[in-house]
């Protein structure tokens, strides 16, 4: 079985020898797909490669740069007016399926987050962490949907003491890469970082010793920094998501009142149908 670094035609080969459809987004739910993933739980990360290497016409790309944007614009909204923190999974999993439901291929990663802020906004540094001492899903979670490296729904929906948020966009939506260096102080929280070195383990050797598959998979998938105005966000993937369940029976959030698929009939295709038209 090909591993998830390989170039985009020997990936492609390996799907199809394994019998496996790749002609729309969301191929990761094919039942051939599927037997594969239950004996390496890497295999989705093949179709994360397979999105982020795959050739996109000028076509798509000019449809992607004016619909993306917008339904994420909408369902920030909705998700603004009745949220909670620590839902980045759930929402990054429906905007993932929004997505693919309008034709455009895209990932779910899940990883690290730090924020540093301003020197002026006298704000210690924010970090979301996805190794600590207790099991943790994610740091946090956003979405890969090219021509966008990262589009964070909820990066200023988290539980921040500090007045963070004045200094944080609504969301990220960017499509530019600015390769960031992984530090343990990324990935591993203090708690787990004090736990480690009373065993023996340095900060320098955490990551090769206790977690290599992270530095494994952001020599393919790399941190990316964001600015925006003074703040510096960097995104730090080390695993792939997906939803195992369609849009239509999606019930891991209700919004407004909304399910998954009641935001995308109500809210998000009576808008689409409106700029289509323009």
């Amino acid at each position: 079985m090909i591993h998830f670094s390989a170039e985009h035609n020997d990936i492609v080969e390996d799907f199809i020898n394994h019998g496996i459809s790749i002609d729309r987004p969301g191929f990761y739910d094919d039942p051939e797909f599927i037997k594969i993933e239950r004996r390496n739980n890497k295999f989705l990360c093949n179709y994360a490669r397979y999105v982020q290497t795959k050739q996109y016409s000028e076509e798509y790309l000019k449809n992607a740069y004016k619909i993306i944007p917008y339904i994420c614009k909408l369902l920030y909204n909705e998700f603004l007016t009745d949220s909670k923190p620590g839902e980045c999974i759930n929402i990054s999993m429906i905007l993932s399926k929004i997505l693919e439901k309008e034709g455009f291929w895209n990932y779910i990663v899940k990883g690290a987050l730090t924020i540093n802020f301003p020197i002026e906004a006298n704000i210690t540094p924010k970090f979301f962490w996805p190794v600590d001492i207790y099991p943790v899903d994610a740091g946090h979670a956003w979405v890969v949907a090219p021509p966008f490296n990262v589009i964070d729904l909820t990066v200023k929906i988290q539980q921040y003491y500090e007045n963070e948020e004045e200094f944080l966009p609504d969301y990220v939506i960017e499509d530019k890469i600015n390769i960031g260096e992984i530090t343990y102080q990324d990935i591993y929280s203090p708690e787990c970082r004090r736990w480690l070195r009373n065993r023996g383990v340095r900060n320098s050797e955490m990551l090769k010793r206790c977690n290599p598959d992270v530095i494994e998979f952001s020599n393919v998938f790399k941190p990316n920094i964001i600015k925006y105005k003074g703040t510096e966000l960097k995104y730090i993937p080390v695993a792939c998501s997906a939803s195992d369940a369609p849009l239509e029976k999606m019930k891991n959030l209700c919004i407004n009142g909304m399910y998954p698929i009641d935001i995308y009939r109500k809210v998000i295709l009576p808008n689409l149908n409106k700029i289509k038209t323009v």
